[in-house]
């Protein structure tokens, strides 16, 4: 599961960097697939090359609307950011009857992918979208102060009551210092998050957090069923930690890869052979994330 991979330590994306792991492995002529990689920005940088040289991609947790038909050999299991974005706006105005929100998202092809679906289907939905605040990976001194200008304005103007929402595309660690924010200033309010929020230390930092904290769930094991707690039972035993939904999907593509191996053969064209076969069929793959079909646009 190719995660880190072509980043720097400041969490910045070397596409250079990238691309010379994704010819390294394409090089590997036993190698039937790859798995992963494990967000959007290295799945667009590498997909490109991955079907040019006709290598099957299975991504993980990369959640980007543009992977869908990035091309024949690129499939993903997780959700995309138009579904996932969609469908957090609809709980938001529908079901939490929030009226006005306001975002903070990582400037990459991960946030402001989810905060322009949102920010659509939010307004659609009779709310108001008070503005959208872009940071960077890091979220350094400057983000952080701008954020906090954002906040404190829209607190003076009365952000922060009941039919209000702030919406959160960024990593837990981020999110994490715009609740220490938000406490400082003595306006904690409701928050809306997505997957890259489903960390269990980030639901740790919220226990003390005064107001209500949603995120999006893309492994529940609980929800699903024995499959998924077995998985979880194993995993913990065997790396001392409870897998994190990433683990849990590069696990299930694996699966899916062998699968389709058996079906279409030992090769890297038999892989995408028998994924082929299963979008042809609809054959429903049981995983631990939860049983799933993939379509004709090769998405689950």
């Amino acid at each position: 599961n190719l995660y880190g991979l072509g980043y720097s330590r400041d969490q910045r994306l070397d596409a250079r960097e990238t691309l010379g792991w994704a010819q390294d492995f394409a090089d590997q002529e036993e190698l039937l697939a790859v798995v992963g990689h494990s967000d959007s920005a290295a799945t667009l940088v590498t997909g490109g090359l991955y079907n040019q040289l006709g290598l099957p991609q299975i991504a993980t947790v990369a959640s980007n609307a543009s992977i869908t038909g990035l091309g024949p050999w690129t499939y993903r299991l997780c959700l995309s950011d138009d579904v996932q974005g969609d469908e957090l706006a609809r709980y938001a105005a529908a079901d939490w009857r929030k009226r006005r929100s306001l975002a903070v998202f990582v400037n990459d092809d991960y946030g402001r992918a989810l905060a322009a679906t949102f920010r659509s289907s939010f307004e659609a939905r009779g709310g108001e979208v008070l503005g959208a605040v872009p940071t960077t990976e890091l979220l350094d001194a400057q983000d952080l102060a701008l954020v906090d200008s954002v906040l404190r304005r829209r607190v003076a103007e009365g952000f922060g009551g009941e039919d209000d929402v702030l919406v959160l595309f960024v990593r837990h660690g981020q999110a994490a210092r715009i609740l220490r924010l938000l406490s400082d200033l003595g306006a904690p309010t409701d928050i809306l998050g997505g997957d890259a929020l489903a960390y269990p230390q980030f639901a740790r930092w919220t226990e003390d957090y005064e107001r209500s904290v949603r995120v999006t769930l893309f492994f529940a094991p609980d929800f699903i069923g024995p499959a998924a707690t077995d998985f979880v039972d194993r995993y913990t035993r065997r790396f001392g930690n409870e897998p994190l939904y990433g683990a849990a999907y590069a696990y299930d593509a694996t699966k899916l890869a062998a699968h389709a191996v058996a079906l279409g053969g030992f090769s890297r064209q038999g892989v995408r052979d028998g994924l082929e076969s299963m979008i042809r069929s609809g054959e429903a793959f049981p995983g631990v994330t939860g049983n799933f079909v993939l379509n004709s646009n090769r998405d689950a």
